[in-house]
């Protein structure tokens, strides 16, 4: 494998200039998003499962506000 850290590299000028004359908004595309940050990126996929398995583990209690106070409903 041939490889030095310090070869210099070839780089479009145009696109740099490009960039500095008027901003450039990326797209909002949610779907590559997701893709690059979650499948693509395990720090964020093991992220995303721990946040999402400590929320699922979570005892929700549904109640129902009445005159004579809070009450709990049932299935």
């Amino acid at each position: 494998m041939n490889f030095n850290i310090f070869q210099r590299k070839k780089s479009s000028e145009y696109s740099a200039l490009q960039l500095m004359m008027e901003p450039s908004w990326s797209r909002r595309d949610y779907a590559s998003f997701a893709e690059e940050g979650y499948i693509k990126n395990v720090i964020a996929f093991r992220a995303i499962n721990m946040i999402a398995s400590a929320a699922s583990s979570v005892p929700f209690t549904l109640c129902q506000l009445t005159d004579q106070g809070k009450s709990q409903l049932n299935e």
